[in-house]
């Protein structure tokens, strides 16, 4: 169609107008000055069936289970409001529904996709440091002074922190990637050299949730 696509809105208006059957074909154009050229990606356009397992999935997996965990960690918070595990659950509760895709916040008005892309993606990047959180609190705190109190303090300092701001700055870039892709592209290589170290702090987070409710356990 020889239209440039410089951002997600421009794609999904584009994509509306495609016909089954059909074929688009995309060139891609590296920003990377290390890595320039282009790539011409042909991809073909098929109808997909209604089928009522997938809606039914769908409908459970976007609707009932962030609804469920929304209303189970307010519920919770209203109950106990001076208690501050009651609003670390509520914190817990918000962030899980949304390491899944909620929800097509492209498709909303300008304005409302931005806010609620810079909330879908922040909330769903904050549960590994909530995770650990909630385990190094719940249901008590460690021992002062004791070894793991030492340790989680030091994860918290060096992992933990770090890692939310590498997530807050991911959020940014999935906003700005709503009208420009060569904008957050700038983040991306910014950023793109701490990708594996991040990560491997989420799988460490997240770890240590575990750990610490084995020990709650035993």
């Amino acid at each position: 169609m020889g239209n440039p696509i410089a951002a997600q809105v421009t794609w999904l208006v584009l994509s509306r107008v495609l016909l089954a059957g059909g074929h688009i074909t995309l060139v891609v154009r590296s920003f990377d000055p290390s890595h320039p050229g282009e790539r011409t990606i042909v991809l073909s356009v098929r109808a997909v069936r209604e089928d009522p397992w997938r809606i039914t999935g769908e409908l459970a997996l976007y609707f009932v289970l962030p609804g469920v965990c929304i209303l189970l960690g307010f519920w919770v918070a209203f109950q106990r409001p001076r208690d501050p595990m009651a609003w670390l659950l509520l914190a817990l509760m918000l962030t899980f529904p949304h390491i899944f895709e909620s929800y097509k916040a492209e498709a909303w008005p300008p304005g409302w996709r931005e806010a609620a892309m810079l909330y879908h993606v922040t909330l769903g990047s904050m549960l590994p440091p909530v995770m650990f959180l909630f385990g190094r609190f719940f249901p008590k705190p460690f021992a002062p002074g004791s070894f793991r109190s030492r340790l989680w303090r030091v994860t918290q300092w060096s992992m933990a922190v770090p890692f939310t701001v590498f997530a807050l700055i991911g959020a940014l870039e999935s906003v700005i990637e709503l009208n420009s892709f060569r904008k957050a592209n700038v983040i991306e290589r910014a950023t793109h050299p701490l990708d594996g170290v991040m990560q491997v702090c989420a799988y460490l987070l997240i770890g240590s949730f575990f750990a610490a409710m084995a020990r709650s356990a035993a």
